[in-house]
């Protein structure tokens, strides 16, 4: 046996380490899963967290962008390791007027909280998508909240004086 000198990690042990960083990070993102916190939608803002209750637009045009949503709560593949089937679940559905706000849960290798925005056509049939935006369990209702109550722009001749 080898002895071990200073500032040198056999390989072996080297290799357990790169093991056990990359086992302790494959399960960090499972857990980060499940601490959204609570959010409250704007006033004003119909909320809802069933796919049923929104337009059939939209509902074509976000299963057609990201597939089939878990209902919040269900279970669902927070990681890169497939047991459902289902890598995408849905957070909550917010609404104002033409305005519809999805935030969603996506699994994989990274894990994080995709808020999509969308304005629907006068007559109901179209679906478009104005924004996407990552978010993660601490930012969801911030995110969600900025795009529903979205800053006013300034002109430039505004800004300088």
């Amino acid at each position: 046996m080898r002895p071990l000198t200073r500032g040198v990690m056999p390989t072996r042990f080297r290799r357990l380490a790169e093991v056990a960083i990359l086992t302790s990070q494959a399960t960090l993102p499972a857990a980060a899963s499940d601490r959204i916190p609570p959010c409250q939608p704007p006033q004003g803002a119909q909320h809802s967290t069933q796919l049923g209750s929104i337009p059939s637009a939209l509902a074509a045009t976000l299963k057609q962008r990201i597939g089939e949503l878990a209902p919040p709560n269900a279970r669902f593949d927070s990681t890169d390791m497939a047991k459902t089937g289902h890598n995408r679940r849905l957070i909550f559905i917010w609404a104002i007027g033409n305005q519809w706000v999805v935030a969603t849960e996506h699994g994989s290798i990274a894990y994080n909280d995709p808020i999509f925005a969308y304005v629907i056509s006068a007559d109901g049939h179209n679906a478009y998508l104005v924004e996407e935006r990552i978010a993660f369990p601490r930012t969801v209702c911030p995110t969600a909240r900025e795009r529903m109550n979205p800053k006013p722009k300034t002109s430039p001749s505004a800004e300088v004086k």
